[in-house]
């Protein structure tokens, strides 16, 4: 394929001659000088005004279509912007390439994955606001009934934090939606960072909550410790990735956890979601200042960014677990009742599709021991608390 120049000379020229509609590019597609000439023929610059201004450039674009005939099959436009594309991922791997020479590369080997799907996709990372599809942040089913029927699902791109407090249920919540989608997507790899346990104990999870099957050679589990970086550049490894799941979120941090270091991890796994195209579902503790009670977004550790960020926030309240003095006021936003968990969800980017005018809300499901969190549940209204 002839490089970025060449083919923005013949596109110009064949733009100039008539032989394609200005109308179907836009300057930025094209190398310099011709991404002037372009922005100067679609403000409806005369063939002598351009020949004034550009007068090598113009005769070059001229020139070098002279001998282009038949070759109405040819798409000049995707051919323009994959020279374009080509170009700018050479410069980009160019980059990363003398980084590693130096010993600079920060070995962030999603953003390198990022750089190369934008290449084998055509894409570069402008696009113009004509080219983009108005269309409602996308969801993707987990499998989990539950959380399916009442929130469509979990955003197919994005953070998503799930708190609760010890031995609330937060990893039997997290091994049965790893399990859900993992059936649910039979083409797709889960990888699950349980940080805080060892292999052997995480297998005993997902056999306590019952089933066998070929699913489990789609869940991918890492019990290394792992920085934030560290485990996003492991993600970045798993080809038909769909889903994250990381138990628990102070893991991440080597030293001491503050707002900064938690910001961090809280940040990097936002920008980390969109560059492995998946969720990433991080379980977080509760502060210290939770007491008891309805859990609420400002009780998660850390909470600023993690509001923020989230593109779903859902606390977890275990009663049969977790219970404070201060639960005798519960009653009176959740009928707490003996054998039953609650998911709180107070956050949804883009709206609570399926209750819209019920929510923020609740999930009532059935606890049941060592198999934890029911498939099914019913929705309830937080909307007054």
């Amino acid at each position: 394929m002839a490089n970025w120049l060449d083919i923005s000379e013949q596109v110009t020229g064949l733009i100039e001659t008539k032989r394609i509609s200005s109308t179907l590019v836009r300057p930025d597609l094209f190398e310099y000088p011709y991404n002037n000439i372009i922005k100067d023929i679609k403000d409806g610059k005369s063939s002598e005004e351009l020949y004034l201004k550009y007068t090598e450039a113009y005769n070059t674009a001229l020139t070098s279509v002279e001998h282009i005939n038949g070759q109405h099959n040819i798409d000049w436009i995707d051919l323009l912007t994959r020279a374009k594309v080509t170009q700018e991922t050479g410069q980009k791997l160019a980059t990363i390439s003398m980084k590693m020479q130096n010993g600079d590369w920060d070995g962030n080997l999603a953003n390198l994955r990022d750089v190369i799907n934008q290449f084998g996709e055509g894409k570069t990372g402008r696009r113009a606001l004509s080219d983009i599809v108005p269309m409602p942040i996308p969801f993707k089913k987990t499998g989990w009934e539950a959380y399916d029927v009442h929130l469509g699902g979990v955003p197919k791109v994005g953070l998503v934090i799930v708190s609760g407090n010890p031995s609330s249920g937060k990893t039997s919540w997290a091994v049965r939606l790893a399990k859900s989608h993992a059936i649910e997507h039979p083409k797709e790899i889960v990888n699950f960072y349980s940080l805080e346990m060892i292999d052997p104990e995480i297998a005993m999870r997902f056999k306590e909550i019952g089933g066998d099957g070929k699913y489990k050679e789609r869940i991918q589990i890492n019990c290394d410790p792992l920085n934030v970086y560290e485990l996003i550049n492991d993600a970045a490894r798993t080809e038909n990735l769909g889903l994250v799941i990381i138990d628990f979120a102070d893991y991440l941090i080597r030293g001491e956890v503050t707002d900064s270091s938690m910001g961090e991890v809280y940040l990097a796994l936002a920008i980390g979601a969109k560059q492995l195209n998946c969720p990433i579902v991080l379980l977080a503790q509760y502060s210290r200042k939770y007491e008891g009670g309805i859990p609420r977004p400002y009780h998660v550790r850390y909470t600023s960014l993690a509001e923020i960020l989230g593109w779903m926030l859902i606390c977890l309240y275990n009663p049969g677990t977790s219970f404070y003095k201060a639960d005798k006021d519960s009653g009176k936003v959740i009928p707490i009742r003996p054998g039953e968990a609650y998911s709180l969800v107070w956050k949804v980017r883009g709206g609570f599709r399926e209750h819209p005018g019920v929510s923020p809300g609740y999930i009532a499901h059935e606890f049941k021991g060592k198999q934890g969190w029911s498939p099914k549940g019913n929705w309830f209204h937080l909307r007054d608390y």
